[in-house]
C-alpha cells in the first residue's frame, strides 16, 4: 500500500514538473520582466530536467522491485505448494506412479509403490510398467490403457509381480493426463494390494457357502428379520417342510406364519411375538396346522443382535419340529399310566384269585358227592365260571406286566366264543354278530392270552369303523396250505392252518392308509381314541406265532381281516372240567398248608382231608415256622401262598429249608413267569401251583410231589 501511494505522488509530481518545463518559457516571457530572474529561472529549469530523470528513475525502479517482490512470493508459493504436494506423494500408503505415454516407462513413483514390488524408487524408475506383469497380461493392460485414454480414467484388477517373482492381488486406477492441447502427457497409476482382502472376501464367501449349506439342509428352520420384525429377511427351505407354505410367500408377507398357527396356541405365540421385539428373546412351543389339515407341533428359539448403541438390529432364532417328541412323551405317559393300571391289575388280581380259589375248590369237591344230574350241572357251571374267572385273571396280569405266557395247545374256539361273548355284552346294539366257524378246528399251540389279544384288537377296530351301526362276522376254518399259497416270508411254512376271519360293514380304508395301517403309532382315529399300536400288536403277535394276516378293504365297502395260525392237529387240549377221572388219594402224610386267607386254607384242608391227607395249618410265614417246629417229625410238605403278610412264601421256604434240607414245597402263585420259576427252583419248590386251582389239580400235584425223592441236603442255599 505504501509503495502504490510513493508511486502515484511521484507520478502527480513527474506530470507537474512536465507542464512546468513545457509552460516555463510562456510564464517566464509574460510574467517576468527581469533578465536576471529570467536567467535564474532557465537554470532551474534545467534542473528540472535533471529532477524529472532522476524521479523517472526512481518510479521505474520502484514498479520493477514491485514486480519482482511480487513475482517472488508467487514462487514461494508455488514451491511450497510443490513440498507439500511432493510429501503427499511420498507418504501415500497407496502406490503411485508417473508413466510415460508411448514407452510405458516409469518416470517416477511413490516409496509405497516401490515397496509394493519389493524395489527401491531409484530401481523402479526407469523400467516399464509392463515388466510388473505377467506377460499373459500385457495385452489386456494395454487395452485398459487405451480405454483410460479415451474415457479419461480406468479401474482394473491383475496379477502383479514382485521383484523376487512373488504375485499379487493389485488393483490399479489409471488417469490419462493431457496438455492444453489435449494431448496425453503421461498415465498416473494409484495401486493397492488387495490380496489379504480377496482372502477376506473368499473366507467369507466360503463362510457363507458353509452357512447356507448347513441352513438349508437341517430339518430345522433358520430364519432372521428386521430389529421391527416388519421384514424377514432369511428363511431357509425347511420352512416349507414344516409350515407347508412356500418360503415366498413369507418373505412377501412377513406376518403370514402366524396365520398358521394352531387357534388355541395364537394368542399365546402372538403376544410372545409382540415382547421379542422389545426384548429380543422368544421361546415357545406351539402347533402348526398344515394346509392339508394335519398338525406339527414346533419349539421356536429366538434371540436378539444388537448394534454398536445397544438397539436390536437383527432378530434370528430356529424353529425345531418336536412332533414325535410330542409323540414319544404321550406314549411315555401312557406307558406310566399301563405301569399304575398293571400295579392296580396286580392287586386286585390277586384278591380276585383269592376269592375264586375257594369258589373253584369248593365246586370240584362238591361234585363228587353229588348224584343228581341237575346240581352236578350246576356244580360244573360255578366251577367253568370260577375257571374262566381265573384265566381271565391271568390273561391280566400277564398283559399288565408284559410277561409272555407258555405257549400250549389251544381250541380256539373257546377264545372265539369268550369274544363272542364280549361283543354280545358290551358293543352297541346296532352292531350284529354273525359267526361262521368249522366243526371240528384244529388246535394250535400258542399263548392264548395273545391270541385273545389279536382277537379283541381286531373285534374293536371293526367296531370303530362302524359308529352308525353294522354287521360283524367271526368265520374260522381248517386250511391246508401249500408254499404258493403262502406270502413271500421264509418264516411261513406250508403246512395245516387255522384261518380266522373278523369281518365289518364300515367305512373301509383307501391304498395309501392300507399301507401303512402296521406302522407303529399309525392311526386313523383321533388322539383320545387310539394310540396307533393295536394293529402293530396284533401283526407282532401273529408273526410270533409262525403267521400272517391278509387284508381286504375298499372305501365304503368295509374291512376283512384274516389271520392264519399254524395249526397243530396231532395236540389235544387239556380240559380239567370235563375229565371224569377219580382224584388221586392219600396215605395220611402231614401237610402244612399255609395262607393268609382263611377260606382258601378251609376249602385247600377240606379237599385234602376228604382224600386221606392230614391237614395243619397257618395264615403266615411266621405261624407256619412255629407250627412246623412243632410237628417237624410228621410234616411230609408244606403247600404254602407266594405272597402274604409278615412273611412270604420264599422266606418261609428259605427259613424251612434251614431247618430241614429234605423238606418237600409246592407254591401256590397267581402268575407264572421265567423269573419266579427262577426264584421257586433256587429256593426248592418242586411244583408250582397255579392259583385258583381244583381239587384235581390241587390232588395231581400233591401225590406228583409226595412220590418224588426228598431233595438232598445242601443242594439249595
Amino acid at each position: 500500500m505504501p509503495t502504490r501511494f510513493a508511486l502515484k505522488v511521484t507520478l502527480a509530481y513527474v506530470v507537474f514538473a512536465a507542464a512546468w518545463i513545457a509552460l516555463s518559457d510562456h510564464i517566464l516571457s509574460v510574467l517576468v520582466h527581469d533578465s536576471d530572474l529570467i536567467a535564474w529561472l532557465s537554470t532551474l529549469k534545467g534542473w528540472g530536467f535533471v529532477g524529472l530523470t532522476a524521479l523517472l528513475l526512481f518510479a521505474l525502479l520502484s514498479r520493477g522491485e514491485h514486480r519482482l517482490n511480487k513475482e517472488i512470493a508467487a514462487r514461494a508459493e508455488i514451491e511450497k505448494q510443490l513440498r507439500q504436494w511432493a510429501d503427499a506423494f511420498e507418504h501415500c500408503t497407496h502406490g503411485i506412479a508417473l508413466g510415460e505415454t508411448n514407452t510405458g516407462r516409469i518416470v517416477a513413483c511413490n516409496s509405497a509403490f516401490a515397496g509394493m514390488h519389493g524395489y527401491k524408487v531409484s530401481e523402479l524408475v526407469g523400467l516399464t510398467a509392463y515388466s510388473l506383469y505377467e506377460p499373459a497380461d500385457h495385452d489386456r493392460l494395454r487395452r485398459q490403457l487405451m480405454q483410460s485414454d479415451t474415457a479419461g480414467r480406468v479401474q482394473y484388477e491383475a496379477k502383479s509381480r514382485r521383484k523376487d517373482g512373488t504375485l499379487f492381488d493389485a488393483l490399479s486406477d489409471v488417469v490419462s493426463l493431457r496438455d492444453h492441447d489435449g494431448g496425453i502427457l503421461y498415465h498416473v497409476t494409484t495401486k493397492c494390494d488387495i490380496t489379504e482382502q480377496k482372502r477376506a472376501i473368499a473366507a467369507l464367501r466360503e463362510s457363507e457357502e458353509r452357512f447356507r449349506a448347513v441352513v438349508e439342509n437341517i430339518r430345522e428352520i433358520f430364519w432372521m428379520t428386521t430389529g421391527d420384525g416388519r421384514r424377514v429377511l432369511y428363511v431357509s427351505p425347511s420352512y416349507e417342510v414344516i409350515w407347508g407354505r412356500s418360503c415366498a410367500t413369507l418373505l412377501s408377507a412377513p406376518e403370514s406364519w402366524i396365520e398358521a398357527v394352531h387357534v388355541e396356541d395364537r394368542p399365546r405365540v402372538s403376544e410372545a411375538a409382540r415382547a421379542r421385539l422389545s426384548t429380543g428373546m422368544f421361546d415357545e412351543q406351539y402347533r402348526v396346522v398344515r394346509p392339508d389339515g394335519s398338525e406339527r407341533w414346533v419349539r421356536d428359539h429366538a434371540f436378539s443382535v444388537r448394534n454398536a448403541e445397544g438397539g436390536i438390529d437383527r432378530i434370528v432364532g430356529i424353529v425345531e419340529d418336536i412332533t414325535e417328541r410330542k409323540k414319544l412323551e404321550a406314549q411315555f405317559l401312557r406307558a406310566q399310566r399301563m405301569e399304575a393300571v398293571g400295579m392296580l391289575a396286580g392287586g386286585v388280581a390277586h384278591d380276585l384269585n383269592n376269592i375264586l380259589a375257594p369258589m373253584l375248590m369248593a365246586a370240584g369237591l362238591l361234585k363228587e358227592s353229588i348224584t343228581e344230574t341237575r346240581d352236578r350241572e350246576m356244580l360244573t357251571m360255578v366251577e367253568n365260571s370260577a375257571r374262566r374267572g381265573g384265566e381271565i385273571v391271568r390273561q391280566l396280569l400277564t398283559f399288565s406286566r408284559g410277561a409272555e405266557g407258555a405257549r400250549a395247545p389251544v381250541q380256539i374256539r373257546h377264545l372265539l366264543k369268550e369274544m363272542a361273548a364280549i361283543i354280545r355284552d358290551t358293543f352297541p346294539r346296532e352292531i350284529s354278530l354273525h359267526e361262521d366257524h368249522a366243526r371240528d378246528l384244529w388246535p394250535i399251540v400258542a399263548d392264548p392270552t395273545q391270541i385273545h389279544q389279536v382277537l379283541v384288537n381286531l373285534c374293536v377296530n371293526a367296531r370303530d369303523a362302524m359308529p352308525y351301526g353294522g354287521r360283524l362276522g367271526l368265520r374260522s376254518e381248517n386250511v391246508t396250505l401249500s408254499r404258493q399259497d403262502l406270502p413271500a416270508k421264509p418264516e411261513c411254512k406250508p403246512g395245516p392252518y387255522i384261518a380266522v376271519s373278523v369281518s365289518d360293514t364300515g367305512m373301509g380304508m383307501s391304498p395309501e392308509v392300507l399301507e401303512r395301517i402296521f406302522d407303529p403309532f399309525f392311526t386313523t382315529k383321533g388322539p383320545e381314541r387310539g394310540t396307533g399300536l393295536g394293529l402293530s400288536t396284533v401283526q407282532s403277535i401273529v408273526l410270533g406265532h409262525g403267521g400272517f394276516i391278509a387284508v381286504n378293504s375298499s372305501v365304503g365297502r368295509g374291512s376283512v381281516f384274516k389271520i392264519l395260525l399254524p395249526a397243530a392237529p396231532g395236540r389235544c387240549e387239556s380240559d380239567e372240567a370235563v375229565s371224569d377221572t377219580p382224584f388221586p388219594r392219600g396215605h395220611g402224610e402231614c401237610i402244612l398248608v399255609v395262607d393268609d386267607e382263611a377260606p382258601i386254607r378251609a376249602s385247600i384242608q377240606e379237599a385234602l382231608q376228604q382224600h386221606n391227607y392230614t391237614v395243619l395249618t397257618a395264615a403266615n410265614g411266621k405261624e407256619a415256622i412255629t407250627t412246623f417246629l412243632t410237628h417237624r417229625d410228621r410234616v411230609r410238605l408244606v403247600l404254602t401262598d407266594e405272597m402274604m403278610p409278615e412273611m412270604g412264601g420264599v422266606p418261609l421256604m428259605r427259613a424251612l429249608r434251614l431247618l430241614d434240607p429234605r423238606m418237600k414245597f409246592i407254591v401256590a402263585s397267581g402268575l407264572e413267569s421265567d423269573a419266579k420259576r427262577d426264584e421257586f427252583t433256587a429256593v426248592g419248590v418242586q411244583k408250582i401251583l397255579p392259583k385258583p386251582s381244583g381239587p384235581k389239580a390241587l390232588l395231581e400235584a400233591v401225590r406228583e410231589v409226595l412220590q418224588q425223592p426228598a431233595p438232598t441236603e445242601g443242594r439249595y442255599s
